[in-house]
This record gives structure tokens, sequence and C-alpha cells, in this order.
């Protein structure tokens, strides 16, 4: 056997058993929680100040949303777990059952903000409205480092609380904690 052929055989080998370990890997490090045991209070520290854009390529900030919690989740159309985590987020926004919560899904790059519109649609994520982080801020702003990263903002623009990783934000335990953090403050 040559040695060209016998290295063809072996990157072929390692690429089969890295794709053999992405899809374990996958399904048990990756799935959605049952619970909002990740989601880490914190003391309130003032948000990075951000800009966004929306499909229209209008200029958004967090400013924007004050007096209302924001939970602003940070995701990429290749980030796996995040295809997971975005229909629970949807659902969650749909549902309205926590009062004066808005949900705010940010691309980050690389794409466009209408690669994230077609992310959303064809991902059962289209409750949540297309953002992308056009000048490539967020991660570093909000000290991500990991995907997905969601932040929960108080209504005066103070970061309380975070989760990195997917978690699986319609259910009844994330609500329920989501509606105690509102009611505390």
């Amino acid at each position: 056997m040559t040695l060209k052929r016998t290295l063809i055989l072996a990157g072929l080998a390692l690429a089969a058993t890295l794709s053999v370990l992405y899809v374990i890997l996958d399904r048990t490090v990756h799935a959605p929680p049952l619970s909002m045991s990740r989601l880490t209070r914190e003391t309130p520290f003032e948000a990075p100040r951000v800009a966004f854009i929306d499909e229209h390529s209008g200029l958004h900030t967090l400013t924007e949303f004050r007096k209302r919690y924001v939970l602003l989740n940070l995701w990429a159309t290749w980030c796996a777990p995040c295809i997971r985590e975005l229909p629970t987020l949807s659902r969650l926004a749909a549902s309205r059952s926590v009062p004066r919560l808005v949900v705010l899904a940010v691309a980050i790059p690389p794409g466009g903000v209408l690669q994230a519109k077609r992310f959303l649609l064809d991902n059962d994520a289209a409750g949540l409205t297309p953002y992308f982080d056009d000048r490539g801020q967020f991660l570093r702003s909000f000290r991500a480092n990991g995907l997905p990263a969601t932040v929960l903002i108080d209504p005066q623009g103070r970061e309380i609380a975070r989760a990195v990783g997917p978690q699986a934000w319609d259910s009844k335990e994330a609500v329920d904690d989501l509606k105690r953090i509102a009611n505390s403050e």
C-alpha cells in the first residue's frame, strides 16, 4: 500500500470517527435540560451598549426595551444546540406568559439578517423577530464564551442573570423561574 493511499484511508477513518462522535455528543451533551438549573443570578450590572439590525436594516439598541425584562439570546446558524433551543424561545415569546418580558434572539456572524430570518422560519422559530449583530460585538461585549448564550436584562437595563448552553425556555420550570425573578425585582 502506498503512503498516499494510507493517508487517504486514515483521513477517511478520522472523518468517520469524528462524525460518529459528533452525533453521540450532540444527543447527550447538547440536549436541552428539563429545567432552568443553569440560569445563574448575578449581582446586577449595566448591560453593554450594543446595537443590532432588523430585517429591514433598522438599527436597534437595548435601551429601546427599557421598562421591560429582556431575555437576550445569542445564537448562530452554525450552532447545533441553538437549533433545538430557538423553538422553545419562540414558544415562550408567543405565550406571553411572563409579564413585561420581551425575547430578543440576535444572530451572530457569519451570515446576515436575511439568512437569520430564513433560518428561524426553517427551524420552527418563526415567532421570533430576526435580529443580527452586524458589528460583531455581542460575543465580546457580553463575555459569551459559548453558544447559545442567554442574558436576562431587567427593566433598568442591568444584566441580572444568564444561562450558557441550550435551555427549554418554554418549560413550566423556566416560565416559573422567569416569573419569580420578574416578581422579586
